[in-house]
C-alpha cells in the first residue's frame, strides 16, 4: 500500500483493462478524474428549449419551454453523443490517429463493434464513478440508432 503524503502522490493510473472478442483483445482504460468529468459535462452544456406562447387559466399569456421541439430535441441528442464520445476517448488508454476527438473516434469507431464501445464506456464509467444519472443519460442517447431518438433526456 502507498502511502500518500502530498498532491503529487495522487495520480490516476490506468485503472485495469477490459477484455473483448473472447479475450484475444485487452483494452486498458483509466479513471477520468472528477476535474476532467466536469469540465467535460461544462464543454457540452445542456441546451435550453425554446418558448412558446400559450394562454394560462386566466387568458393571461404566458411562455412555456417546448420540450417537444424537433431541433431542440436533436440538438440534446448531439450533445449527449459528443460527450460520451470525449469521456470514452480520455478514458481508453491507448494510442488513438488523429488530433481532434472526432478524428480519434473515427479511428477506434473503424475498429470496434457499437457493443464494444458501450461495454468500453460502461467500464470507464464505474472506475470514474461517473454518477448514475450521468450514466443514464449518455448511454441511453449514445446507444440508440439515429432514426430512434425520440427526446431528449436531460
Amino acid at each position: 500500500m502507498k502511502v500518500v503524503k502530498s498532491v503529487d502522490d495522487l495520480f490516476l493510473p490506468a485503472s485495469g483493462s477490459v477484455d473483448l472478442r473472447g479475450g484475444t483483445l485487452r483494452i486498458p482504460i483509466r479513471v477520468i478524474s472528477q476535474k476532467q468529468q466536469q469540465d467535460i459535462f461544462d464543454k457540452y452544456k445542456e441546451p435550453r428549449p425554446p418558448v412558446q406562447p400559450k394562454k394560462d387559466g386566466t387568458g393571461k399569456m404566458v411562455f412555456q419551454p417546448n420540450e417537444n421541439d424537433p431541433a431542440w430535441i436533436a440538438e440534446c441528442d448531439k450533445r449527449e453523443t459528443e460527450r460520451a464520445k470525449e469521456l470514452f476517448i480520455i478514458g481508453i488508454d491507448i494510442e488513438f490517429k488523429g488530433e481532434t476527438v472526432e478524428e480519434k473516434w473515427e479511428s477506434v469507431a473503424n475498429v470496434l463493434t457499437w457493443g464494444e464501445s458501450m461495454i468500453l464506456l460502461e467500464a470507464i464509467f464505474v472506475a470514474s464513478d461517473v454518477g448514475d444519472e450521468a450514466q443514464e443519460k449518455i448511454k441511453n442517447d449514445f446507444s440508440r440508432p439515429p432514426d430512434t431518438k425520440t427526446e431528449c433526456e436531460a
